[in-house]
């Protein structure tokens, strides 16, 4: 019968193996950083009215917290998006101007209205509402 002392010695490399990888999955586990969230703004639509699709898509017709109607209803006219911080320039935190990064698009809706259909920020929320 093997000693202990002997099964040590000829499975030397295999021993110090286990010891490495338990090391390295407690050291990956412990020290994951957490999961960040990052802040979002939200415009509405304060632009021309009827609104062309090029009105909807230029940054300058939207503002932060501005006084809008009820958002919500059909995809018929633009109302609101709230976009992550990336795409937002919030150097004055009083009044942060959504960039042109964020490259809205948009879809005409009949000859006087368009409607927000996209943005360059994948995770937006996009509320258009009936005219």
């Amino acid at each position: 019968m093997k000693t202990l002392k002997t099964i040590l010695k000829t499975n030397l490399l295999g021993v110090f193996a286990l010891i490495a990888a338990f090391g390295l999955v407690l050291s990956m586990s412990a020290f994951t950083p957490a999961e960040t969230k990052r802040d979002t703004y939200t415009y509405y639509y304060d632009g021309p009215f009827p609104a062309t699709v090029s009105d909807v898509e230029d940054v300058e017709n939207w503002k932060h917290d501005a006084e809008t109607e009820e958002c919500g209803g059909e995809l018929q006219m633009a109302c609101s998006i709230t976009i992550d911080e990336n795409y937002v320039d919030d150097t004055n935190p009083s009044e942060p101007i959504l960039e042109s990064s964020a490259d809205l698009q948009a879809t005409a809706f009949g000859t006087d209205a368009a409607y927000v259909t996209a943005s360059a920020d994948g995770s937006a929320t996009i509320v258009n509402r009936l005219q």
